[in-house]
């Protein structure tokens, strides 16, 4: 064996992780996850359930864990992605209720809002309005406090299309919060 397959090897045996490690890792990460879907969707019991599923969905995928990232990382990117999806859903749906009157408005339940003063409420409603993208971006980075490589690597685009992302959310929210 050479040095080279032996490295090559020592890397396979790197990333192998087992369900056992993802079920640490959720463990790790559920609170943070839950944090994150429940600010992108603004609803605590889609976010409990998007998390579970984004557990279901990376045991089942953990063969493609490359391991180019922790564990943590991609079941947190799992969990935002998931969350995405669901509000891209949800607006195709707001949109389609005209058409089909038969779906049931979406619940939006602002349990974290309870005690708030006035202005947050606006910011808000504010939030709930900006497209999915930017509202991700903005509270994975704001709300969460992760660096925009982070915050990049965690919605799978580059850190410049997070900067946009980051602008344009924040000048909405000025426009819609002083309105």
């Amino acid at each position: 064996m050479t040095a080279e397959e032996s490295i090559l090897g020592d890397l396979d045996a790197a990333r192998a992780a087992t369900p056992d490690d993802l079920a640490a890792a959720y463990q790790a990460c559920r609170d943070r996850g839950h944090a994150m879907a429940l600010q992108i969707t603004g609803d605590a019991e889609e976010a409990a359930d998007l998390v579970q599923e984004a557990y279901l969905r990376a045991r089942r995928s953990l063969d493609g864990y490359r391991g180019d990232c922790p564990l943590e990382s991609w079941l947190l990117r799992v969990v935002v992605n998931l969350s995405l999806k669901h509000v891209r859903r949800l607006q195709v749906r707001r949109r389609l209720r005209y058409l089909v009157p038969i779906w049931p408005e979406p619940r939006r339940p602002a349990d974290w809002l309870v005690g708030c003063d006035e202005q947050l409420r606006q910011l808000a409603g504010a939030l709930e309005r900006l497209p999915a993208k930017q509202r991700a971006a903005f509270v994975l980075r704001h709300a969460h406090g992760l660096p925009v490589a982070e915050v990049a690597r965690l919605m799978d685009v580059s850190a410049s299309t997070v900067k946009t992302h980051l602008l344009r959310a924040t000048e909405r929210l000025r426009r819609r919060v002083k309105e």
